[in-house]
């Protein structure tokens, strides 16, 4: 296994994760890479997720794929990767697909990194074995060229450019409400509960933002149900570039949100979030957002990892109430909501 310096990692190709969350969790390890080794580090990654790494500070290039997920597609991944030969010293693979490694191989890149899932071994010249399942996606990235990380604590960072602030009132105070969870019904709090939160909350504060992508529709549309007249409400949901919604996001005084990618997004922004977790466990990739707050309720079988419940209560999810969330607000604002 080939030691890395500053010389072989003098031009690096990140194949990036294929989720906004896991995209943002990357950004330390990009941080690290051009801090430590002055790296020139090049993004290959799915269309849709080019805004995300735009906004991070040490990212130098940008390219991008349309590769359906799931599909081998091995001719395109053939043609793209010889396009690419003699341009890097390095490829690091923050994907754990086998044909993720298809690329590099081909672009003949001569210290590729990544761990050995998949069968993937032969296809990697440092290939690494997960030294815990339960490490947050932060460390797991970095452990793939740091030996050392039980110190490190450096949090994602995104750039927000302050001239494309929207004009809002001093002090007024904005909400954002992130409603979605494409992994499914159980990362989702219900929409009446959302609903019902929304009512309450637009006597207290100037606005409350609605945010997700064309996935989120259905479920905004019933958050929305008695609330299309509501003048202190707007529903972006589906309407939004990601660079349009890190800049509403970036305006929010709040978030609320499930455990999706936007909480993460909010957390690299620094704004504080109170974070809905279902069926997944916080312990490995928390918001890290100064006064961040966690709701999630001990119930046995949970964490269970799962999309769907096994025994279709969804009490993970369903046991956090309304007044929960307002009385995490109350906690990190002066809003002092009656519930």
């Amino acid at each position: 296994m080939e030691k890395l310096t500053k010389n072989n990692l003098k031009k690096v190709l990140i194949i990036s994760p294929n989720w906004i969350g896991d995209s943002i969790m990357a950004e330390p390890l990009f941080s690290y890479l051009k801090k430590i080794y002055d790296s020139h580090i090049t993004i290959l990654c799915p269309n849709f997720l080019l805004e995300i790494f735009d906004h991070m500070h040490s990212v130098d290039s940008i390219l991008t794929h349309n590769f359906k997920s799931g599909k081998l597609e091995l001719k395109k991944r053939i043609l793209y990767g010889k396009q690419l030969e003699n341009n890097y010293t390095t490829c690091i693979l923050l994907t754990n697909s086998l044909k993720s490694a298809i690329i590099p191989f081909i672009a003949k890149i001569p210290l590729r990194i990544g761990y050995d899932n998949e069968i993937r071994k032969f296809l990697l010249t440092n290939p690494k074995k997960k030294a815990n399942k339960a490490s947050s996606h932060i460390l797991s990235y970095l452990n793939l060229v740091k030996e050392s990380i039980s110190n490190f604590n450096d949090k994602p960072k995104l750039k927000f450019n302050k001239f494309h602030q929207r004009d809002i009132t001093k002090n007024s105070v904005i909400v954002s409400i992130c409603p979605g969870g494409d992994y499914g019904q159980a990362k989702r709090w219900p929409a009446k509960n959302f609903n019902s939160l929304i009512k309450k909350l637009i006597k207290y504060v100037d606005k409350v933002q609605i945010l997700g992508s064309e996935k989120d529709i259905f479920n905004s549309n019933k958050i929305m149900k008695n609330l299309e007249t509501e003048k202190k409400i707007e529903n972006h949901v589906g309407k939004t570039s990601i660079s349009q919604v890190i800049t509403l996001i970036a305006n929010s005084n709040f978030i609320i949100t499930n455990d999706t990618g936007l909480m993460h997004i909010a957390s690299a922004l620094n704004i504080q979030t109170i974070s809905i977790f279902g069926s997944t466990s916080p312990s490995a990739n928390p918001p890290l957002a100064d006064n961040s707050i966690i709701l999630k309720k001990k119930i046995n079988c949970s964490p269970c990892f799962k999309s769907i419940c096994d025994y279709g209560h969804y009490n993970c999810i369903k046991s956090i109430s309304v007044d929960d969330v307002l009385s995490q607000l109350d906690k990190i604002s002066c809003l002092k909501i009656n519930h």
